[in-house]
């Protein structure tokens, strides 16, 4: 039998699922519960597939690893020629991109902050070196990002994620872009430009009173 007081308790207690990955699946927002026939409830997400399809899973059957795709598992052909099979979104070998998990992180984040988000996993290019601090990227293989991590930023924060607002930067960048506004960066280079040259006048006398000495 159905009530009220078990279908919120289901809803506000479920474990919260959104920005994981089961699969091809993306979690990006909570879905109304899952009433069974005989009275019991289950929290449902509501997922994203590599194939660009959104589905409403149940967060028992993410979790167990019965579900890992709206579906299109079975229409993926394998590879054939040694080469990375790339099909539905961005999948290569049925592992996540890097580009792929970008796009549905910040689909996520969009939602969330009610920014508008057109892209689609192609439109996002890594490039071999930071185009800010011009390092070498390279994507994590410990599941934690470094400095040097790719990341995807907005170039201009006010605005949402569009083909022609976003670039992929090092992750030290994105959170130096976060934190600081622009006018406190130039503060920044200014002071320290100008501790730099009067560590140069330093050093040039020190030398001279050295020379003088001898």
């Amino acid at each position: 039998m159905f009530r009220v007081y078990d279908y919120l308790m289901a809803y506000y207690t479920a474990k919260d699922e959104v920005g994981h990955f089961y699969g091809r699946l993306a979690v990006i927002e909570r879905a109304d519960n899952h009433i069974f026939p005989n009275g019991n409830i289950s929290a449902r997400w509501r997922c994203v597939c590599q194939c660009g399809k959104e589905v409403v899973v149940i967060g028992s059957a993410l979790r167990s690893g019965n579900t890992t795709s709206c579906g299109c598992v079975h229409d993926e052909a394998s590879s054939r020629n040694g080469k990375a099979n790339v099909t539905h979104g961005m999948a290569r070998f049925g592992t996540l991109t890097t580009e792929y998990k970008m796009w549905a992180g910040a689909k996520v984040r969009a939602r969330e902050n009610g920014l508008v988000f057109t892209i689609v996993p192609e439109d996002i290019v890594i490039p071999v070196r930071c185009p800010m601090l011009d390092v070498k990227l390279e994507v994590s293989t410990t599941g934690h990002p470094t400095y040097a991590s790719p990341t995807l930023d907005r170039r201009v924060n006010a605005l949402g994620y569009t083909k022609q607002n976003i670039w992929v930067i090092c992750s030290r960048a994105n959170r130096w872009k976060s934190n600081f506004t622009l006018t406190e960066l130039k503060r920044m280079v200014t002071i320290l430009e100008d501790q730099e040259h009067k560590d140069e006048i330093f050093d040039e006398v020190r030398i001279g009173i050295t020379l003088e000495s001898r």
